[in-house]
């Protein structure tokens, strides 16, 4: 993930899944909203890959910010040393040029307009 800026410059687009999208945002793997940032920086069309299935008012996204277990990233434990070990996060829609469903390529605001005409009480 880290060095992801020094390839930008040999892609056309990039293309990230989401598990969850709100009207906001779009939850996925830790690493992807800094290489949205970094697409965007560099001029890169970014799309989000998502079935409509996956809509969801923002209070109905899952928490992602609880961490998982130290042990999974470290064999013993170090003094002075905290390990925060997270699997996912919160992307925000506004960086990407589309939302890529099976309706076809939606933008930000269309996929918040969808979100905000969810009923919820089904």
């Amino acid at each position: 993930d880290a060095g992801i800026a020094q390839f930008m410059d040999r892609v056309d687009a990039v293309i990230v899944g989401g598990d969850t999208v709100s009207g906001r945002f779009f939850v996925n793997k830790l690493g992807t909203h800094p290489m949205v940032l970094t697409a965007r920086s560099q001029d890169v069309p970014t799309y989000l890959l998502a079935s409509l299935l996956k809509l969801v008012q923002d209070e109905e996204v899952p928490e992602v910010d609880a961490p998982r277990s130290p042990e999974e990233v470290e064999s013993a434990s170090m003094a002075n040393v905290t390990v925060e070990n997270y699997y996912f996060e919160r992307i925000p829609l506004a960086p990407l040029s589309g939302v890529v469903t099976e309706d076809g390529i939606l933008t930000p605001d269309e996929v918040a307009n969808l979100v905000a005409s969810l009923d919820t009480d089904i």
